[in-house]
């Protein structure tokens, strides 16, 4: 079905682009009327201490329809909706409240099971159903960036978005939970998260970058940054602009060098919001694990999205277990360039998955997935290649140095058109591996002599060398 959307929003609003708005955002404010004519305010809602969660479907929508009459956000309303609210059970935690967004201009008609609909969606729901048809309008759809149906979001009271997803009463409450209170500070800087560092690093350095909250009902508009990388200060950085109350900024810290191979804990603490202390201090420091491995091979990852990114997420395994993953894309038709560090001579399985199960391809866009390492392809998948999942195998290994008795060997040229010297052994073995591990040549009692690659495609090949007084490996380019 949401390839129908597609060609709704094609037709509405021609040059436009959507994407989910990216879980941690903050989410835009809304006033429309429900069909009862109650016209109702989202930020008054969270402004009160509600956590909101909407529906944003459309009448013709068959998963929409499936998700409607589960029950789910019925259950929700009744027993957690505010309390003295029609429906609303007299035991109510009196905590969420509950929308459902009928965000593709149905009819009035549609909504109550008129032609071109999935059912009677007003029949037996107990919450505002609010069309985008006069007296409102389908702007919400639009700020709201819905890329398919159902889109199901909460709002935390922090202005905070979260797209839940198709869950169930008690995975929406647990979630509601987990919100932060609302702010009753003036003067209140919140560490909402980390972008980096994360995970292993290549280098012995690191540009720390944080999301900085204004929790307070001031404009926050300085705040001192202290950095610490186990427990050992860094760095105090002055951080001055003008973030209103619930507002966040993205903020790079100053750079930390010098930092040795192995696991580490990066800090960083907020003080003094606009030159005063921190009416909270609960919630202005974070930490965050990251490693360094200077011996560790830096590969890329360049994904090309489709016109649903939300979909798409990837996975690096090493030996079975989860090294690196990525997920959240929220750019339509956009480059994403991703650096992942991996330790050197080992091999891995990269697996890209398209949550809808079509792959990243739909009329005429096509996405990409490439992984490179040193301007080499290790190995790439189209986005019409695939349904749900794709993978493929690959290693690193920078070796070239003979491994044992010094032996002195020869590989030339290098990088190579297809035709490679081998000068400096006797009655050796030779096998050529590709990055993925794949025998692609083998040569017994070889001695000084040429081998022909020319039938390979380019990239990087693993050359070992073998006879009974040394094992050897040389790593040889194919580049025409």
């Amino acid at each position: 079905m949401k390839k129908l959307l597609l060609f709704i929003f094609s037709a509405m609003i021609a040059g436009s682009t959507f994407a989910q708005l990216p879980n941690g955002s903050i989410a835009p404010d809304w006033t429309m009327e429900d069909l009862d004519g109650v016209t109702h305010n989202m930020y008054t809602y969270l402004d009160s201490g509600y956590t909101v969660v909407i529906d944003f479907s459309a009448v013709w929508c068959g998963p929409c329809w499936s998700y409607h009459i589960s029950g789910a956000l019925e259950d929700l309303y009744i027993n957690h909706g505010p309390a003295g609210y029609p429906n609303v059970s007299a035991t109510t935690t009196d905590d969420v409240m509950v929308f459902f967004i009928e965000g593709d201009e149905g009819t009035i008609a549609q909504l109550n099971g008129g032609s071109g609909s999935q059912g009677n969606w007003v029949e037996g729901t107990p919450y505002p159903i609010i069309p985008t048809v006069a007296p409102n309008n389908n702007q919400v759809t639009s700020n709201y960036a819905i890329g398919y149906w159902p889109t199901i979001y909460m709002v935390c009271p922090n202005r905070i978005i979260n797209e839940n997803g198709q869950i169930g009463t008690a995975a929406h409450y647990a979630l509601a939970e987990d919100c932060p209170p609302l702010s009753t500070t003036s003067n209140d800087a919140n560490i909402l998260g980390i972008n980096a560092p994360t995970g292993m690093s290549c280098y012995a350095a690191i540009t720390p970058q944080i999301r900085l909250q204004n929790y307070g009902m001031e404009n926050l508009t300085t705040v001192e940054l202290v950095s610490y990388v186990d427990d050992v200060e860094q760095n105090t950085f002055t951080w001055t602009g003008d973030i209103v109350q619930y507002g966040i900024e993205v903020v790079d810290l100053p750079e930390i060098m010098d930092i040795g191979s192995g696991d580490h804990e990066f800090k960083v603490v907020a003080n003094y919001p606009n030159d005063l202390p921190d009416d909270d201090t609960t919630n202005n420091m974070l930490t965050e694990n990251f490693s360094v491995n200077t011996d560790g091979q830096e590969i890329v990852i360049d994904i090309l999205t489709d016109n649903y990114p939300m979909e798409t997420s990837w996975e690096l395994f090493f030996d079975g277990t989860v090294v690196a993953s990525g997920s959240g894309y929220t750019g339509t038709q956009t480059v994403y360039e991703l650096p992942v560090c991996l330790e050197n001579e080992q091999c891995y399985t990269f697996t890209v998955y398209d949550e809808y199960g079509d792959g990243m391809s739909y009329g005429g866009v096509t996405g990409h997935i490439e992984l490179t390492w040193n301007g080499v392809v290790l190995g790439e998948i189209p986005g019409d290649s695939f349904t749900f999942e794709a993978s493929f195998d690959f290693c690193i290994s920078t070796v070239g140095i003979d491994d044992a008795n010094d032996v002195e060997i020869e590989v030339y040229p290098n990088p190579s058109t297809g035709l490679v010297n081998i000068k400096g052994v006797k009655n050796a073995k030779v096998s050529v591996f590709s990055v993925t591990g794949s025998l692609v040549a083998e040569y017994e009692n070889f001695n000084e002599s040429i081998i022909d690659l020319s039938d390979q495609n380019n990239g990087i090949y693993i050359m070992k060398i073998s006879n009974e007084s040394f094992v050897t490996t040389k790593r040889i380019a194919i580049s025409r």
